[in-house]
């Protein structure tokens, strides 16, 4: 398989608990992949659903690059926050338009992280 480009959105958001005032917050949080044609770099990002500007302006403060091998994907993506590395391992459909990925935390005991899958957002729908 060549490159792989685009952004892919997880199919199951993962819900975030934020204490704020002595008030806890709960909000989905979507986690988004983003694929650049350049250098095998791999972006990830969490936010609202549908929130693009990560992608489109190519800012992000956790990525890396990934490796392909056929149908397969494999990176891994250090958090400077947390100094934690999560290593990530899927498979691309035929036409890549979903990853069934997991997400292990290394530094937690191989601690599942994400097990998902990601579906790709087409570009045109962008705004």
């Amino acid at each position: 398989m060549k490159k792989i480009e685009g952004l892919y959105r997880i199919n199951n958001p993962h819900t975030a608990n934020e204490k704020h005032g002595g008030k806890t917050i709960m909000k989905e949080v979507y986690w988004y992949l983003a694929f650049y044609d350049n250098d095998y770099r791999v972006g990830l990002y969490g936010s609202t659903n549908n929130d693009y500007s990560r992608f489109i302006s190519e800012k992000f403060e956790l990525g890396g690059n990934y490796i392909l091998d056929d149908d397969k994907i494999e990176f891994k993506i250090e958090n400077p926050y947390t100094n934690e590395t999560i290593g990530f391992k899927g498979v691309i459909s035929k036409d890549k338009n979903e990853i069934a990925i997991q997400g292990i935390k290394e530094s937690d005991n191989e601690q599942k992280w994400i097990d998902d899958t990601f579906k790709k957002i087409e570009l045109d729908d962008i705004s």
